[in-house]
């Protein structure tokens, strides 16, 4: 019998003390959805926080952390390295809040989104023209902005793998003995990124393209051009070995 009443002195113990148990906190503010939402992201819960931001903007729209809600979802994706959910954020943000204080960041972060996409130059380059596009224009819309000096040095860093990409291309040319379209290639590389790769290297290969189809005059001009403006560059050498055999 007292085993029995004590039991039932247990149950209704826990009874009462599971019913003062206060439930999970329901956002009731747009303040509040933020404030969770920055919470998780803290806490590296970046699908709870996306939901949470989500929320916000379902529930009001009109709030101004509605616009902020964009920025950190798409800050969310880029921590998980979802670049292209990321930019998709990004882009909407600058898109339906052109005159926000913080689209110079949007258009910085849809660069960064595009940039960290960039594959090896043997690759398909089509990211690394996308990030330039995207950070030049942030440059020249907002040249004082703090993300432009960070854009201008990852624009340099994305033409150095196209310039690698058009070289590579050029050289593919070369080896199949298709010595118009390496040379069309290597001028290319030469007008559109002259400061992104050693010109010498390019001059040389433009060369050969001349000197292998014949056009012997054109290519020793373009061996003089090197080795008088890269006397002793890395291509010097070469350059003096193929005067030699023309």
């Amino acid at each position: 019998m007292k085993k029995t009443i004590g039991l039932l002195l247990v149950c209704v113990f826990l009874a009462s003390a599971c019913a003062s148990t206060p439930p999970p906190s329901v956002p009731q503010r747009d303040e509040d959805y933020y404030n969770q939402g920055m919470a998780q992201m803290e806490k590296k819960f970046y699908d709870e926080a996306v939901k949470n931001f989500e929320d916000l903007r379902d529930k009001f729209p009109l709030s101004p952390y509605a616009g902020l809600a964009l920025l950190r979802m798409g800050e969310c994706h880029y921590l998980e390295k979802n670049y292209i959910e990321a930019q998709y954020q990004f882009d909407n943000f600058r898109r339906l809040h052109p005159s926000h204080a913080q689209v110079d960041y949007a258009m910085f972060m849809a660069g960064m989104c595009q940039f960290n996409q960039i594959l090896d130059y043997d690759r398909d380059q089509t990211p690394a023209y996308a990030a330039v596009a995207q950070l030049e224009m942030l440059v020249e819309v907002f040249p004082n902005s703090p993300y432009a000096a960070k854009a201008l040095c990852k624009i340099a860093e994305a033409k150095k793998h196209i310039a690698e990409y058009e070289f590579f291309v050029g050289s593919f040319y070369l080896k199949k003995n298709n010595y118009l379209a390496a040379y069309a290639r290597f001028d290319k590389l030469l007008l559109q990124y002259p400061n992104a790769i050693e010109r010498d290297r390019v001059l040389l290969a433009m060369a050969k393209a001349c000197l292998y189809d014949g056009q012997t005059e054109k290519g020793k001009r373009i061996l003089q051009l090197l080795l008088r403006n890269y006397p002793d560059g890395a291509c010097a050498a070469d350059a003096e070995n193929l005067m030699g055999m023309y």
